[in-house]
């Protein structure tokens, strides 16, 4: 059976498709009402498509790129 891997995204990557600063991004994380998007490694953060997708919504935008 095939592994299919998730895509992942930084926090540079998201702001970049949602056309905010990097900082706005991670600001959005690291809110309390936030806590279930993203995961973070060591002092990145790791998100996925339904992450960046969450993370505009909070911030009343959608991606650049539509979900799939």
């Amino acid at each position: 059976m095939a592994h299919m891997t998730q895509q992942t995204y930084t926090t540079q990557q998201a702001a970049q498709r949602l056309n905010v600063s990097d900082s706005r991004v991670r600001q959005i994380l690291m809110d309390q009402a936030a806590g279930s998007i993203g995961r973070k490694h060591g002092t990145a953060w790791i998100l996925t498509e339904d992450d960046v997708h969450r993370i505009g919504l909070r911030l009343g935008k959608k991606s650049r790129t539509p979900l799939a």
